[in-house]
């Protein structure tokens, strides 16, 4: 019996990246230069800390791109206080329900949308109260999510998917965890009805480098063992060199909160970033090739 049931996983796989053998129809795939553009964008509107002029623009480019797509939008307002900038500020989750006339989501992807206020890992001590530009730590999860679902608009989901930017992701201190992941914590304590239930969920951040190397992570690995290893199986399949089937490091993310309530979240993440949290955190830092292997990844997962 187990077997029969690795053959099959393994024929399942096969065919989630070359065909959907049913209808003989070609799986949708990233458009590379719309992922990159969407990436671009959010890097000219500006460090996206909060009440910045810059969210508020990214909040409507996300917002926007989901209802063209064909998704139901929603947003969840919420306040909680930012350790770093020790105050209490109002945070925005914006959801995307795809197809529109689904009920619920069977499965979530998601990404933080805002930036880190303060660049502490700065090499320059003069710099380290800048805000990051945030091209990879923030906006290529977003660039990844928003090219998946234009992909799925011309191509339905089998499943239905609800696509989550998570506010306040970046606002804690280095020396306390908890103060990082305030909207993925509070959706994770509140969901809306057609996210009560989902069956697993898979967070994109910092996917977006050059040279982008990405291992298991720790506590989805230890969660949620077979989703993780059969994503990394399907994306080793697309770029071995990105989609390493190694076991990595555990790291406090958006999955955390979703985790703790006993539910299958995986966080796919390259931690290996020198600029991370830095002013260097820029374009140049990235590649287009990461932001659509990690895209058509999601999509063959989501067929397979």
């Amino acid at each position: 019996m187990e077997r029969c049931r690795q053959l099959w996983t393994c024929f399942a796989i096969f065919l989630a990246i070359f065909w959907i053998p049913i209808f003989g129809t070609p799986l949708p795939n990233v458009d590379e230069q719309r992922a990159w553009q969407f990436l671009v964008q959010q890097v000219q509107f500006g460090p996206r800390v909060p009440n910045s002029e810059a969210i508020r623009k990214t909040r409507q480019l996300i917002s926007r791109t989901l209802a063209e797509s064909g998704c139901t939008t929603s947003s969840q307002i919420f306040r909680a206080y930012a350790p770093l900038l020790r105050t209490d500020l109002e945070g925005i989750n914006i959801i995307g329900l795809m197809p529109a006339k689904a009920d619920k989501a069977a499965v979530v992807l998601s990404a933080h949308y805002d930036t880190r206020p303060h660049a502490d890992r700065d090499p320059n001590p003069l710099r380290r109260k800048e805000p990051i530009p945030g091209a990879n730590d923030g906006a290529s999860g977003v660039a990844v999510l928003l090219a998946v679902a234009e992909a799925l608009s011309r191509t339905p989901p089998p499943r239905p998917v609800a696509f989550v930017f998570f506010d306040l992701e970046d606002c804690g201190e280095p020396s306390d965890e908890r103060g990082f992941c305030l909207g993925s914590r509070f959706l994770a304590a509140n969901p809306p009805p057609h996210l009560a239930d989902f069956e697993v969920g898979i967070n994109l951040d910092m996917v977006g480098k050059k040279d982008l190397r990405l291992r298991m992570e720790l506590y989805s690995l230890r969660a949620a063992s077979e989703e993780v290893r059969t994503l990394w199986e399907i994306g080793a399949r697309n770029a071995p060199e990105i989609f390493v089937k190694q076991q990595g490091v555990a790291i406090y993310d958006d999955h955390i909160p979703f985790l703790e309530r006993g539910k299958k979240f995986i966080n796919v993440i390259d931690f290996d970033y020198p600029q991370w949290h830095t002013t260097d955190d820029s374009v140049e830092q990235c590649s287009s090739k990461s932001l659509k292997v990690v895209g058509d990844t999601l999509l063959q997962y989501l067929f397979q």
